[in-house]
């Protein structure tokens, strides 16, 4: 804007704004189910913080051969029912590229085998030890806790 470029040029007086109070935005979707809490990136970046903010036994989701969120079910140091990994894997699915194509098949692992290459762009993650499932996507907005 010129008038930004004025002010920076010194040949205008520079304005005073008031810095307005910003709402805290929300870290992620969240789900609940059945008791466990279910975390979704919506970015490169919400992915990067989300997968490297969990602990070592939480479960990673993601969908295979697609652009996809990153998912975390939090484990709580016990074992997740495989219910709960399939809603999970619905929801990831419903939020990557191939929720119009129908089924898609979603990759999932424990975070530890989750690894960021050195110098890699924001989101992208090799992973191990992994299992699949293929569901189809659904959003399951009875679990939604936050989006």
């Amino acid at each position: 804007m010129v008038q930004n470029e004025l002010e920076l040029a010194g040949l205008m007086p520079v304005r005073q704004v008031r810095a307005k109070k910003k709402k805290e935005p929300t870290f992620c979707r969240e789900y609940l189910i059945d008791g466990y809490r279910v975390r979704v990136g919506r970015n490169n970046a919400e992915n990067d913080k989300l997968t490297f903010t969990a602990k070592p036994l939480d479960m990673w989701l993601h969908a295979k051969d697609y652009h996809s969120s990153h998912l975390i079910i939090e484990s709580n140091g016990g074992k997740i029912p495989e219910r709960v990994i399939e809603k999970a894997a619905q929801i990831c699915a419903y939020y990557s590229g191939g929720r119009e194509g129908g089924k898609t098949e979603i990759v999932y692992t424990e975070r530890k085998n989750v690894k960021k290459p050195p110098k890699s762009k924001l989101g992208f993650v090799t992973y191990e030890d992994y299992r699949s499932v293929t569901v189809k996507p659904e959003k399951h907005t009875e679990f939604i806790k936050c989006e």
